[in-house]
């Protein structure tokens, strides 16, 4: 609880007044019901002048007025410094995850960790409209009975105070149920989003091998947990709030039996028999909200737990004690290795190299061979093993993510585009790109015809994960949004995987212009064009077999030349 408390400091001020309105609120409340009640019995009793009338009348104007003011108020400011806390939370959790070691999110399902993202940190709403303001409303307020009443009856204005304080104990109970039975919806609404992501994901392969009726049963049952996980948590809520309407009606008992005798005593006015019972029934107000607002305490304090379990994971490296490096720097990899959890064999092992600025290294093998993984490693995608990666002397492992990735453009072989306009996908590469640089970039990768294409040019969207484009579209998507970041060093994986033998031939020289004078670590299975490269890397099973240019390769007449000679068989055959 005290570290969703620190997300207040900065809206503090807010969130005081937002609690402040909201006593006011109850306190109109309070005020109107007990000056309607006096003025009803003061006027049945017929006064010898209207003017006695005067001041109550005024009072229940004043109190209705101000019970729908204050109530409004405190709506718009507690729901301003939530929207706002709901805000930081969201981003410092995301810089959290984005700062995490690859190792650990990946022991978490995407769709779970969307849920904490979206649902958990949703949740927490109700920690700072719902939990934190009622039990300090109702303190309030019980102070405020007790000086209403105690002028007129003292003993009754300590009974009075005592039980609203006493309906806080049904409700206190919702905590404990809210924390077990809360985590558990949490849990359940996480499975769930993590089953619905998986089927919308397959859809096509579920109903291509007739699994539909197995999916739909399986997503029944997630269903069904969640509801029944929901139900008991609502059975306990509303008989707590049984219990303190219960409560409530007790009280108005509790305060007619003991003012009766003080009025028959003449201690007490008649009128204000009326006063006391119906204030001490208004007061209650103040309670109702209570079964909520524990079941919430109970409920936002297991989504922090599941925010802070992942957010507590230790960043890839801690701001304090990194360290800097200079830009255009070598890159050197010294007997690296990457061995995957679970896996038996190493993905790499003791892999040597080093990119001088400038300098043009192929890596080429066949599928499976670790080739992928090494441009994690220089990325910091991948936890290394064994081995080091050093930019300008100093490890990767001593150096922020940003700082590695703020020097290099990496090409992919799963390139991602978002939901928005193609202009936008490829302004990612430099975000204060012109409209002029964007079409530059396009058009140097050949999607030319596509622009001319588009119903809206660049501006047309491209559809959840560029679905509206080919594959080669897309691959072509990302290398023009890595020319338009202008970074010395391009670690390019299968850039040009999907597009035709001519397309690639026409995209690769581009690349080869755009890397003049940069560091180029080219991943590919692909033979062609690497005639121009400063070293050639064979890889098989992970470790490099054989290393040199392309002609001296040849040469040898070992694994290179071997998929040389197979690849130039294919294009001859077709």
């Amino acid at each position: 609880m005290a570290r969703l408390l620190r997300f207040l400091r900065p809206h503090l001020g807010l969130a005081l007044l937002s609690l402040l309105l909201s006593f006011l609120a109850v306190a109109a409340q309070v005020g109107l019901i007990g000056t309607s009640a006096y003025l009803i019995s003061r006027a049945a009793l017929r006064p010898s002048t209207i003017l006695l009338l005067m001041v109550p009348i005024v009072g229940v104007q004043f109190f209705s007025i101000g019970r729908s003011s204050f109530r409004y108020l405190e709506r718009l400011a507690s729901h301003d410094v939530t929207f706002r806390l709901l805000r930081d939370l969201r981003v410092w959790f995301y810089a959290r995850l984005e700062a995490m070691p690859p190792e650990v999110l990946a022991r978490f399902h995407s769709a779970d960790l969307l849920s904490r993202a979206v649902h958990d940190i949703d949740s927490l709403q109700d920690f700072y409209l719902r939990a934190l303001a009622p039990p300090v409303v109702l303190l309030l307020t019980a102070v405020l009975v007790w000086l209403v009443v105690r002028p007129m009856a003292p003993q009754l204005a300590w009974v009075l105070a005592a039980a609203l304080l006493l309906s806080s104990l049904p409700a206190a109970w919702q905590a404990r149920l809210g924390l077990r039975l809360g985590g558990a919806v949490l849990r359940e609404r996480g499975r769930l989003a993590a089953t619905l992501a998986d089927g919308v994901r397959g859809v096509s392969e579920l109903a291509a091998y007739g699994a539909g009726e197995v999916y739909q049963e399986l997503l029944a049952t997630s269903q069904g947990r969640l509801l029944a996980a929901q139900l008991r948590l609502r059975r306990h809520a509303a008989l707590s709030m049984a219990l303190i309407g219960l409560l409530g009606n007790l009280a108005m008992l509790a305060a007619l039996v003991l003012a009766i005798p003080l009025v028959r005593a003449g201690r007490l006015p008649g009128w204000d028999l009326a006063v006391v019972a119906l204030v001490a029934l208004a007061a209650f107000e103040a309670a109702v909200p209570l079964p909520q607002a524990f079941q919430a305490l109970g409920q936002c304090l297991a989504a922090g737990r599941r925010i802070f379990e992942l957010a507590d994971s230790p960043a890839q490296v801690d701001e304090r004690h990194a360290r800097a490096f200079a830009q255009s720097s070598p890159i050197e990899v010294k007997g690296l290795t990457v061995r995957y959890p679970g896996a038996k064999a190493a993905a790499i092992e003791a892999v040597d190299l080093t990119l001088m600025p400038g300098r043009h290294v192929a890596v080429v093998g066949e599928s499976g061979t670790g080739k992928t993984t090494l441009i994690g490693a220089l990325t910091g995608f991948v936890p290394l093993s064994g081995g080091s990666v050093l930019l300008g002397g100093v490890p990767i492992t001593e150096i922020l993510r940003q700082d590695v990735w703020a020097q290099s453009a990496v090409i992919s072989q799963d390139t991602w585009l978002f939901n928005v306009s193609l202009k936008e996908n490829v302004r990612l590469g430099r975000p204060d790109a012109t409209d002029a640089d964007v079409r530059a970039a396009l058009e140097a990768v050949r999607l030319g015809p596509l622009l001319a294409s588009l119903p809206d040019g660049m501006d047309t969207v491209v559809g959840e994960q560029g679905m509206r484009l080919s594959g080669g579209e897309r691959q072509r998507v990302a290398i023009a949004r890595a020319m338009l970041k202008d970074a010395p060093v391009l670690l390019l994986d299968e850039p040009t995987e999907g597009l035709d033998a001519v397309t690639e031939e026409g995209v690769l020289q581009e690349l080869l212009e755009l890397a003049e004078g940069r560091t180029l670590l080219l991943v590919t299975h692909r033979l062609a064009g690497l005639e121009t490269m400063d070293e050639i890397l064979v890889m098989s099973r992970g470790r490099v077999v054989e290393r040199g240019t392309h002609r001296e390769l040849l040469t040898a007449q070992g694994a290179y030349a071997h998929l040389f000679r197979l690849q130039s068989d294919l294009l001859q055959e077709a």
